[in-house]
């Protein structure tokens, strides 16, 4: 695309990934911010993405003074990425491909083929309206700096790495003594809609990055991995004599309120599991009778570094 200097909005693509935009030209690369008020200056090569009504984009430039202007009538490469959501998670080795060769000194043509060695994941679907309307009160109490832990957490959850990973994360102020500038920022990464795992380096180093951004000039920020605390469930639904013939439904259904409870989307560091919350989720469900857990008698109480997360569970029925 030409991008005259004098414009700085020009480019339009389709709807994109967040942080995927990459423009190139003959003086260099522009890389994407949220907002080119945080520009370092006139030779910032970087770009702000604005969304449109119908999930396009636009991308802003710089004027001179806020970010490097685009040279006059020159040729720029927009090179960006779309994905759709969990369903772009691939697993190890899907990608088979033969690239077009070359020849090597000797004359001969080289082979090769490209595989993923790792499977993809992270895959995150479009938010929700109930999650917008859950977290964008916090998106934008933060007003584009971190200055509290809330502040540190809603940025943090936020990241996406450039390979598309989002995860969970808690801020923690070492509020003790010489230490009152110091912030652990614990994560984990999405492996699944109901896993979550280690964070590996790139994502951490990609953060941190992230996060130096907008964290206040006094402030030492440090990645530390959260921790999860797994569980096995046995529980026991009772269903009504008369609706025993939709008795493997009822339970087909009870299975996926118990998944619905334990989503990574609803549960945050700390959160606790308590067993009266997990019955009335159940028993929303008109055709239950009633919902017991088998296995634990007190609720969960995790450490502030923990996430409680569902590895197996058992559900029986019973006709009452």
């Amino acid at each position: 695309s030409n991008i005259p200097s004098q414009q700085t909005i020009y480019v339009s693509t389709p709807s994109v990934i967040e942080g995927s935009v990459v423009v190139s030209g003959i003086d260099g690369i522009f890389n994407e911010i949220d907002s080119l008020f945080f520009a370092s200056g006139g030779e910032d090569m970087v770009f702000e993405k604005r969304y449109r009504d119908d999930y396009s984009v636009d991308l802003y430039f710089g004027d001179g003074l806020r970010g490097r202007a685009p040279l006059p009538a020159s040729e720029y490469k927009v090179l960006f990425r779309h994905g759709g959501g969990v369903r772009g998670d691939i697993p190890k080795e899907h990608i088979n491909a033969t690239i077009p060769s070359t020849k090597l000194p000797s004359g001969e043509a080289a082979k090769m083929i490209a595989t993923n060695n790792a499977a993809g994941t992270g895959g995150f679907n479009a938010e929700t309206p109930d999650l917008a309307k859950r977290f964008g009160p916090q998106w934008f109490a933060t007003q584009y700096r971190a200055v509290t832990g809330e502040d540190y957490t809603t940025f943090a959850t936020r990241y996406i790495s450039d390979q598309g990973q989002v995860g969970k994360a808690l801020a923690m102020l070492r509020d003790n003594g010489g230490a009152g500038n110091m912030i652990d920022i614990y994560t984990l990464t999405r492996a699944s809609d109901n896993q979550l795992e280690r964070a590996n380096f790139s994502f951490k180093e990609g953060m941190l990055s992230y996060l130096n951004k907008y964290k206040m000039l006094t402030d030492e920020l440090t990645i530390v991995d959260g921790l999860v605390r797994t569980l096995d469930l046995v529980a026991t639904v009772f269903v009504d004599r008369d609706r025993q013939l939709n008795s493997q439904d009822i339970q087909g259904r009870v299975s996926s309120r118990i998944q619905e409870f334990f989503d990574i989307v609803n549960i945050d560091f700390g959160t606790p599991i308590k067993w009266a919350d997990l019955t009335n989720h159940v028993l929303e469900d008109s055709a239950v009778r009633f919902f017991k857990v088998e296995n634990y008698s007190n609720d969960i109480y995790p450490q502030f570094n923990e996430i409680v997360q569902l590895n197996n569970f058992e559900l029986n029925l019973q006709v009452v």
